[in-house]
């Protein structure tokens, strides 16, 4: 299921780009809350996200679709927030 999250851009990653395959996915932060309470939240960008980002800077208000991803590494669980469409 895909929803969507407006906030600013407070950071925007390195692309890293898996040579056998061509994939590439970046790390960007978004703030989600006010400038009295923020809520930086990181949203990993893959394939056409990243080509939209190359054109936005920091401070930059941003609306992106996402989907919520959920593993399990060395006994904790961890939540990404996957975006390939902006």
């Amino acid at each position: 299921m895909n929803n969507t999250i407006l906030g600013s851009i407070v950071e925007i990653g390195v692309t890293k780009t898996w040579e056998k395959s061509g994939f590439r996915t970046r790390h960007d932060v978004l703030d989600i809350g006010s400038s009295s309470k923020p809520n930086p939240i990181k949203v990993d960008c893959r394939e056409y996200a990243i080509d939209y980002l190359d054109d936005c800077n920091i401070n930059d208000m941003l609306e992106i679709l996402y989907e919520i991803q959920g593993r399990k590494w060395e006994g904790k669980y961890f939540i990404n927030l996957i975006s390939e469409n902006v």
